[in-house]
């Protein structure tokens, strides 16, 4: 999904951007009449919906601040990392790590049958990445020995 998105914004960034080598212009030289009293031409608004494009793949909203995956390293041992998005639109983030680790540790006990979990080890850093740092939780569990009672 991801990669559909950004194949699609690097191919209208190209086709808007891209020289043509014919006598006719890619963009016509004509203007958008928005009103008696504001006209926009068509190569403004092209680069204005190029641009909006390009930052809606940056700072893409609608995804969850938080990805968080975990790996099993033993029958009752589990890694958990949490990664926060480069761009948050939403939280300070202060706390939240931990609160999405417990709540995330304590579903991997409940889909195990085990009625509680114990953390082993839990850590919160900054990864440097290109031109951004990312907050980044992470930590082991291990599930308690007593099964929760079958329904």
């Amino acid at each position: 999904m991801r990669a559909t998105k950004n194949a699609a914004a690097i191919a209208a960034f190209v086709l808007v951007f891209s020289g043509c080598n014919t006598a006719e212009p890619f963009i016509p030289d004509k203007v958008l009449n928005v009103s008696p009293s504001l006209q926009i031409p068509y190569e403004v608004a092209a680069v204005t919906v190029v641009a909006g494009v390009i930052a809606w793949q940056v700072l893409d909203p609608l995804a969850p601040t938080w990805e968080i995956f975990h790996i099993k390293h033993a029958d009752t041992q589990y890694e958990i990392t949490l990664r926060r998005k480069r761009f948050p639109t939403s939280g300070s983030g202060m706390g939240e790590a931990q609160h999405l680790f417990k709540r995330h540790a304590q579903s991997i006990a409940a889909q195990h049958g085990y009625s509680s979990y114990t953390i082993t080890s839990y850590e919160e850093f900054t990864e440097s990445e290109f031109m951004v740092d990312r907050r980044v939780g992470r930590g082991t569990i291990r599930l308690d020995h007593s099964m929760a009672a079958s329904s």
